[in-house]
């Protein structure tokens, strides 16, 4: 892909993936280069729910991605991480993500 066509799909991904979210009163925290944050709970009062609400996210995000790469002929792969527990901000949230991430293995494989 070249770098117009690569700016479309994180575009067209990223909009999707913000309807998911919203549809289920969760928030996206940020988006940079390939990295997408969303939450739960910030605003709102926690609710029981909130992690399965994530999780369910993170399983359809995925399957979006791949009725997408399909219908696009483009390779793409999507890793989804779940952290439960305080959150952070502020400047250091998206290193802090990526630290998180380059140094977890994961559990299961969705």
């Amino acid at each position: 892909m070249n770098a117009a066509s690569d700016a479309q799909v994180h575009t067209e991904l990223y909009e999707r993936f913000d309807t998911l979210l919203h549809n289920r009163g969760l928030e996206k925290l940020d988006s940079l280069g390939e990295q997408y944050l969303a939450c739960a709970g910030l605003r709102a009062p926690a609710t029981p729910d909130e992690a399965m609400q994530l999780l369910e996210v993170g399983v359809e995000m995925k399957a979006f991605t791949r009725r997408y790469a399909a219908r696009k002929n483009v390779d793409i792969s999507l890793r989804v991480g779940l952290h439960c527990g305080d959150a952070t901000g502020g400047v250091s949230t998206v290193p802090a993500a990526e630290l998180q991430r380059s140094r977890q293995q994961p559990l299961y494989r969705l």
